[in-house]
């Protein structure tokens, strides 16, 4: 009888470690989009400094172990405030980590936000940013935050300076504050707050008690509190203010300090304790005659402010994204190198079908946020002269479909991750709760997606103004007129009954939104916006596998479409909205194949390291 020997601490079984792989190259996804989004000149364009090229090389950084290092380092060394001198004097100096520090540095470096200010790229210069920040993102300790607040900043300042009518002054100002926003040196290199909220509220700025006096030099004294402030270690801030000249809100550029580095008026009341962004310094600030200069018109400040928002909501969805492709990442890694009952986790076909189900989910998300960034590159660059027949004909339709697009992808990509990083979490069971290393830690990215789905609008908030937007303007028809190009077209034949199904599912919700009263809308509205989001996703998810008839792409629109996976979550409008959940075309064996293929891009009988 053989002798039995107990394990230990140091002996016995330890686990093979997962490792992660270039986060571009592992992301067959993604390369798709880029295909489809990039006109073959830039997307079949070889070269380190190719768009391609450049995707690769951040793909390799981002999981470089000096990478996970600043990560942690920014985690344990969270953000304070040194509040007095020895003697008593007020300090009020905010101190971050080194670590937050280098991944700011390494954001400069690497252009992304600068990538959207440069002259390369044309129309397609959101897709090439945003690519890079999608990938740069779940390695960022969220420094994307401060990033996302200064884009829209650069693009508020932009706009002003393409004013001429500008004064001299604001336009120095500006300009300097535009240079150091979108420029790659990291010693140069600023980030920019965006100050809204207050205790009377967040999304609803109409009751703001900030105010703002202007002086004989024309420079403004502004004074209040804005109860969150994120990125409290930035060099400015776009915020809005009350003057006793005008009723609406204005909208104010100003230094966060002086020349001498002293605070230029501002004064922290402390930092907020959080579930997650932890690295991430959100402060409570009391402003007392902070100098700051007027953006745009007085009383016009909402429509600066909403400049700003399409832009970070956009990033908002890309963050979203983002974080939920590396938990998949991780599980894959995971699934490949874990055994249970003697047999590889990724050939278990219960743990496919759930990988499986995420990944239709990923992509039909991943297909509505890269359209948006597409649209909002159009939007501010112009439509190319080349462009895929499913695009948008005009800039009109571009931005009555952004004015839609924009919170419904925010909203709905907010949603979905959340979730899908706590299912990503159990898939490696307790391992999957706990702080890990940085590079498998699924429980840092489940933290801080959880502010996702409250940054820059709740879902109610979100629905409400997504609805406002349907049933106001022409935004309805414009979405209306490119949704019937997609039902109408001479697509896969396989695809016949799903886009009969949209087509059904779409006049319902058209039909009610046109019916409805302004009150039953609303009370509706946020199962009416996820029947919106459901349409137009699966609308994407066509027009993908029709490009080029790929059979993995129509497998996720179908599963997506007639199988019911699109539509958990939401009840939707309309008596026939509803069909029955379609049967399966293969048993469980077959599903099993094509749920590997999906999740990995192998079968089966592929080996383990492929």
């Amino acid at each position: 009888m053989s002798r039995l020997t107990p394990n230990s601490a140091t002996e016995g079984f330890f686990q093979e470690q997962p490792r992660l792989g270039n986060q571009y190259d592992e992301d067959l996804y993604l390369q798709r989009l880029i295909q489809a989004y990039l006109p073959v000149e830039l997307s079949q364009a070889s070269g380190a400094s190719s768009p391609v090229g450049l995707f690769r090389d951040i793909g390799a950084k981002t999981i470089e172990p000096e990478v996970f290092r600043w990560i942690d380092d920014a985690e344990k060394n969270k953000p304070y405030v040194e509040e007095l001198s020895t003697f008593g004097k007020p300090k009020g100096v905010l101190h971050t980590a080194a670590g937050w520090k280098e991944l700011g540095k390494m954001a400069a470096r690497e252009g992304i936000i600068q990538t959207a200010y440069e002259d390369k790229y044309g129309p397609y210069k959101r897709i090439v940013q945003f690519t890079k920040y999608y990938i740069y993102c779940p390695s960022s300790a969220i420094y994307t935050c401060p990033l996302a607040m200064t884009d829209a900043a650069a693009r508020v300042l932009e706009l002003q300076l393409s004013n001429a009518s500008l004064s001299t002054t604001k336009r120095s100002v500006f300009q300097d504050a535009y240079n150091n926003l979108t420029t790659r040196d990291p010693a140069k290199s600023w980030t920019s707050g965006q100050w809204m909220t207050e205790r009377a509220g967040g999304s609803d700025v109409r009751n703001s008690e900030t105010t703002a006096f202007q002086q004989s030099d024309g420079t403004y004294l502004i004074s209040g509190h804005k109860w969150f402030s994120s990125a409290t270690d930035s060099q400015m801030s776009i915020l809005l203010a009350r003057t006793p000249t005008s009723a609406g809100l204005s909208c104010f550029f100003a230094p966060l300090k002086h020349a001498d580095g002293s605070w230029n008026g501002v004064r922290i009341v402390r930092l907020k304790d959080k579930l997650g962004t932890r690295a991430l310094p959100t402060a409570e600030l009391e402003l007392k005659d902070m100098k700051g200069y007027l953006v745009g018109e007085e009383g016009k400040g909402v429509k600066y402010i909403s400049t700003m928002l399409n832009i970070t909501r956009v990033h908002n969805a890309v963050s979203s994204v983002s974080f939920w492709r590396r938990g998949l990442a991780i599980v894959k890694a995971f699934a490949k190198v874990r055994k249970t009952q003697n047999k590889e986790l990724w050939k278990n076909p219960l743990h496919l079908s759930g990988l499986a189900k995420m990944e239709v989910q990923f992509r039909a998300n991943m297909q509505l946020t890269y359209f948006t960034v597409a649209l909002l590159g159009f939007d501010e660059q112009g439509m190319p002269e080349k462009r895929a027949p499913w695009m948008p004909k005009d800039g009109k339709e571009v931005a009555l479909m952004l004015r839609v697009l924009t919170p419904l992808v925010k909203m709905v990509t907010a949603k979905a991750t959340v979730s899908s990083l706590a299912e990503c979490m159990e898939c490696l069971g307790g391992v999957g709760y706990l702080e890990n290393e940085q590079e498998l830690n699924i429980a840092r990215l489940y933290r801080d997606a959880n502010v996702l789905p409250i940054w820059e609008g709740t879902t109610n908030v979100l629905s409400v103004d997504i609805i406002r937007a349907f049933t106001k303007g022409d935004s309805l028809a414009a979405l209306n007129t490119w949704l019937g190009r997609v039902f109408d077209g001479q697509g896969h034949n396989s695809l016949r009954e799903a886009r009969a199904v949209l087509r059904t599912t779409w006049n319902d919700i058209k039909q009610f939104a046109e019916k409805a009263s302004t009150e039953e809308a609303l009370s509706k509205c946020r199962d009416l916006s996820f029947g919106i989001a459901f349409v137009v996703m699966g609308a994407f998810l066509i027009v993908d596998a029709d490009r080029d008839g790929d059979p993995l792409a129509i497998e996720v629109a179908l599963r997506w479409i007639l199988e019911g996976i699109g539509r958990e979550g939401f009840q939707a409008v309309g008596a026939t909205s509803a069909p029955a959940i379609f049967q399966r075309r293969f048993g469980w064996k077959e599903k099993a194949e094509v749920d590997c293929r999906l999740v990995f891009g192998h079968g089966l009988q592929a080996e383990a390291r492929l």
